[in-house]
């Protein structure tokens, strides 16, 4: 988008298309960083109950350092989880299983003791293949670009994270309650 932009500019004779192009990235950028908002079923309170049932609580984004702290900020979640692993770091994406791999190493934490939860499937690819557990929130806000792997929970509610975590620390199963 910011190349179709530079050219746009260049093209009405804008000697400073590439920096004029940069500061309208950029600000939209920041505007979409500061309007970041919470999901209605997603809460500080509600994540505090599920970091209560588990041994440790990350966030797996294809955001870059500078973005996600802003957002993490913004939206009163800083210093919630104990890792939060971007893609600009690991300098991998979803569904690539290396960031999924990143993620499990700064937690300590095992494939098969793990849940990876997403609102988009394909995400879901990657934790699978290295087995890790998968829930896929389906809220249809983002096209179904795959489908989910074959053992991913299908859950109807964010809340029925909550009550997975918690029936997998009796059973060692994820499943749906």
């Amino acid at each position: 988008a910011s190349d179709a932009l530079a050219d746009l500019l260049a093209k009405r004779d804008r000697s400073d298309a590439a920096e004029a192009t940069g500061r309208l990235v950029q600000g939209a950028w920041d505007d979409y960083v500061r309007a970041t908002t919470l999901q209605p079923d997603v809460s500080v309170k509600w994540l505090r109950a599920v970091k209560s049932k588990v041994t440790g609580l990350g966030a797996v984004t294809d955001g870059d350092e500078e973005a996600v702290a802003g957002i993490l900020s913004n939206t009163g979640l800083e210093g919630l989880f104990d890792s939060v692993t971007t893609s600009e770091r690991v300098r991998s994406y979803k569904p690539d299983p290396k960031i999924f791999r990143v993620a499990l190493k700064s937690l300590r934490a095992k494939p098969s003791e793990s849940l990876f939860v997403s609102d988009a499937a394909l995400d879901l690819q990657g934790a699978a293949n290295l087995g890790m557990g998968t829930a896929w929130i389906r809220r249809g806000l983002l096209p179904d670009l795959a489908k989910p792997p074959p053992d991913a929970l299908i859950l109807p509610r964010m809340e029925d994270v909550e009550r997975i975590v918690a029936g997998y620390a009796k059973t060692g199963r994820f499943e749906l309650p």
